[in-house]
This record gives C-alpha cells, structure tokens and sequence, in this order.
C-alpha cells in the first residue's frame, strides 16, 4: 500500500445523519425558516411530518416597514406550515437581528 493511500485512509468518515432525525430532537425547541418567497418566521417547533410540514406555536413573523426597518409581527396561536415553502431552518434559533444579518439576501 503506497503513503498516499494509508494518508486518505485516515480522513475521519462522518455518518450519513438523515435530515428528520436533525429536526426530530428539535420538537419543544425555537426554531428560525426562511421560506422561499423570503419571508422569515420563527417558533417552537411542536410537530413535523415526512413532508416536513410543521406545526409551530409562540410564533413570530418578520416583516420590514416603509424604512427598511425589521418588524416582529407576534402570532401566539401558532401555524401549520407547509413543508414545501421551506428553503433555509436554523434550528436552536429565534431569528436575533444577529442571525438574520448572516441570512440577508443581497438583491
């Protein structure tokens, strides 16, 4: 066996971890998602089915007013939301103004 071959052999593996599981041990857990029309909201991921379609509560969605300021827009009861419209999930976030710098879009 050449040094090249036992040098590559010794790159540690990372197992497959399927994406559900990730968002299994996220349920009672703050959750930020951006959808793919760019609206942001965030909440306690309570459920979550194979289509990724959640139920979420302590909601809040993001929104930015005529100045370009970010809004919180509280929504207690909570949604369903369909799993199709997801394009980014942070879980273990709320979506600080921190956060959302790191995921603003440059148009």
């Amino acid at each position: 066996m050449s040094s090249s071959a036992s040098s590559s052999s010794s790159i540690t593996q990372h197992p497959n971890i399927p994406p559900l599981s990730i968002i299994d041990k996220c349920i009672d857990s703050p959750i930020y998602i951006i959808l793919k029309d760019s609206k942001q909201i965030s909440g306690i991921l309570k459920g979550f089915d194979d289509y990724v379609n959640m139920i979420l509560e302590d909601v809040v969605e993001y929104d930015y007013d005529e100045n370009g300021n970010r809004v919180e827009i509280p929504n207690p009861k909570g949604v369903l939301l369909n799993g199709s419209n997801i394009a980014i999930m942070v879980p273990g976030s709320r979506g600080t103004q921190r956060e959302h710098e790191v995921f603003e879009w440059n148009e």
